[in-house]
Formats: C-alpha cells, sequence, structure tokens
C-alpha cells in the first residue's frame, strides 16, 4: 500500500515500482498459473501498466518533478 501511494503521488516512483511488480508478477505467474486468463486479467493488466510506467517515469506533474527542477 505504502508504495501504491508513492506512485499515485509521483514521488520515487520508479523505486516504488520495483516491489509493486515483483509482486504482480508472482501473482500472475504463479498463484494463478492454472487458471483461466480471464481470472488473472486483472492482475496482468496491473503488471502491464507498471512495467510501462517504469519505462517511462513519473510524468509531468509528479512531485519529483516539481521538486528537483
Amino acid at each position: 500500500m505504502f508504495c501504491a501511494a508513492l506512485v499515485v503521488l509521483g514521488l520515487w516512483t520508479r523505486a516504488a515500482l520495483i516491489p509493486l511488480i515483483i509482486g504482480m508478477a508472482v501473482i500472475v505467474f504463479m498463484l494463478k498459473s492454472g487458471d483461466p486468463f480471464g481470472e488473472k486479467e486483472m492482475p496482468a493488466v496491473y503488471l502491464a501498466m507498471y512495467v510501462v510506467l517504469l519505462f517511462t517515469g513519473s510524468g509531468r506533474y509528479s512531485i519529483d518533478r516539481i521538486k528537483f527542477q
């Protein structure tokens, strides 16, 4: 919950995304590996969005950008 709050605020986004990506990868590839795709679709979407945010960064209106400029 703490890492998700950091991502929402845009504070240390890339560092906060690493535990979230690991957690979602465990859910998608280990816990729900035998389930049909419909049941693991939402964790897979979250995993994809976390990876996209890891590569793109926090954005223009994040606290990191405002604080460190």
